[in-house]
């Protein structure tokens, strides 16, 4: 996955960020700052002092969360003693998930896993001593993300596509779903998934549709012709729906449909490969969905093929990482709409509003809480509005942005109260003749536990960090926001970062967009809707 997008860009072509020292290296280099500020040009041994001093004097979480704010606004990554200052902090206004938002501030601070990893070895101790833990180490994120069946716990989602099926081989499909699934059929490379195939059969039993999506931002999954197209469709339908294959990955679970997130390649071919997939669809009595994920600008460059000619169920627009996201003035939700209505194959296809599930899930257009209820309160009156697509499951597990959209979407805005509503229209699959739905109960899965964390006297980390999205901080300042955790505070905003945060905050008008957008492998993508339009 994605790095979390940078806090902040060099002051002048000339600066470059100045490392911490501390015990991670012998030698401290003394660098003066060339910033214009009450606090004068200022070494880093005084920010570093400056920090610490604050930092141990904070007592309330408001104060805690202004300072981080000014901290990671500069040009630099803070001295170990500044965040073991702040984790201390946040141990003392008993914040456990501001701690857990510490990390995750210096990781992209830091530039690069090798350095990140010195801080954190530096800081094992002091971790331990307080009990915090970062948000990998709670099991939520690329690198430790969860089960396709602990999703479908969550009432706030009814369908989940698996992403990517990213290789095209002699017809073959290529799929890397990491740790999740590494076995093989004997002689081939096709995957052997038997825990998918549990989880799959879980989700459904649960009301959830889940589908498998062909293509992503890396992969060779080209198809040029009609003819392969109409080859390669055949195989889907063996593999992963309703026909038959010795090698199936999810062994006789089947897929609810297929959707393309085609961005790369030749993709002629795929207006026979939809074809042929609704063949097969109208000989089943199982209801399947052909869905896509095209860019939000018009017209998408590598699905238009497809758009302008085939039948689809649903379109997962996605409104970042392009001027028309859905914090531009740009954005054009309504353009899509219009063009459902007047040019689609389906005039009843549906429209989601794709947006990246929390900071680091895109390269840019990340939505603050209250920014997407906004925008969700804006395109519900649409024609075709069909819900909310969230890229992806594993950082909507940690933003909390999933539960804002699923009670923006019931009408309710922030609401913590009444408990959050199961959404409508529950995928009820039928039997196919072929595949008749087995007697057998689905398989028991249990609660999802609670995320660790120290008992008593620390207060449990919901998973919420929406509520002052770390991008917004030094690129909005002035945008005020509020501490929820404080009731004494709760509708009091916090101030603008001091100088030179502030100056520079208001010059960068653009976040940087750090490598690919999407990761290539895992059960990652997860989309979130108001209902689910019955396939014609």
């Amino acid at each position: 996955m994605n790095r979390l997008a940078a806090f902040s860009r060099p002051l002048a072509a000339t600066a470059r960020v100045q490392v911490a020292r501390s015990a991670i290296a012998t030698r401290s280099a003394v660098q003066i700052r060339n910033y214009s500020s009450e606090h004068g040009e200022e070494t880093f041994e005084h920010f570093t002092e400056r920090f610490v001093k604050f930092f141990d004097n904070v007592d309330d979480v408001f104060e805690l969360q202004r300072g981080l704010n000014n901290a990671f606004g500069y040009d630099l990554v803070p001295a170990p003693s500044v965040i073991a200052a702040a984790l201390k902090a946040s141990r003392r206004v008993n914040d456990f998930a501001t701690a857990v938002r510490v990390f995750e501030g210096l990781k992209v601070k830091a530039g690069s896993d090798a350095l990140y990893k010195q801080y954190l070895d530096e800081l094992a101790p002091l971790k331990t001593e307080l009990g915090v833990q970062t948000k990998e180490e709670l099991g939520f994120g690329a690198s430790a993300e969860g089960d396709l069946a602990e999703y479908c716990q969550n009432d706030t989602i009814d369908l989940l596509v698996l992403a990517f099926l990213a290789q095209i081989e002699d017809n073959l499909p290529g799929l890397d779903f990491a740790n999740h699934c590494k076995e093989t059929y004997p002689g081939t490379s096709i995957l052997h998934c038997p825990k998918i195939a549990q989880d799959i059969k879980f989700c459904q039993s649960r009301g959830k549709a889940v589908i498998l999506s062909i293509g992503g931002a890396s992969g060779s999954y080209a198809i040029g012709d009609s003819a392969a197209g109409q080859a390669f469709a055949k195989t889907i339908w063996d593999m992963f729906l309703g026909g038959s294959s010795e090698t199936r990955p999810f062994e006789d679970a089947m897929l609810d449909g297929v959707d393309l997130d085609l961005e790369d390649g030749a993709t002629q071919g795929y207006v026979g490969f939809l074809e042929t997939l609704r063949d097969s669809f109208a000989g089943s009595s199982r209801q399947y969905y052909i869905t896509g994920a095209p860019q939000c600008p018009m017209p998408d460059r590598w699905l238009e093929p497809m758009m302008v000619s085939s039948w689809f169920d649903m379109l997962f627009v996605q409104f970042y990482n392009n001027n028309c996201g859905a914090d531009k003035d740009s954005f054009n939700f309504a353009a899509w709409n219009e063009w459902a209505t007047s040019s689609s194959i389906n005039k009843s296809v549906k429209i989601y509003l794709g947006v990246p599930a929390g900071p680091g899930a895109a390269g840019s257009n990340v939505l603050s809480a209250d920014r997407l209820i906004e925008v969700i309160s804006q395109v519900q009156s649409y024609s075709n509005f069909g819900g909310v697509m969230m890229w992806d499951a594993g950082y909507a597990n940690v933003s909390g942005l999933a539960a804002v959209a699923a009670r923006a979407l019931a009408g309710g805005g922030r609401r913590r109260d009444p408990p959050l509503p199961t959404l409508p229209s529950p995928h009820e699959p039928s039997p196919s003749p072929d595949h008749p739905t087995p007697d057998e109960p689905s398989p028991e899965y249990p609660e999802s536990p609670e995320p660790p964390c120290p008992e008593d006297t620390w207060d449990p980390w919901t998973g919420d960090l929406g509520w002052a999205d770390w991008p917004d901080l030094p690129q909005r300042p002035k945008d005020p926001w509020h501490n929820k955790r404080a009731d004494n505070i709760k509708n009091r905003s916090v101030p603008s970062p001091s100088d030179p945060a502030d100056r520079f905050a208001q010059r960068a008008t653009t976040m940087p967009s750090p490598g690919s957008k999407k990761s290539t492998r895992g059960i990652k993508m997860m989309r979130m809707t108001r209902s689910r339009p019955a396939p014609t």
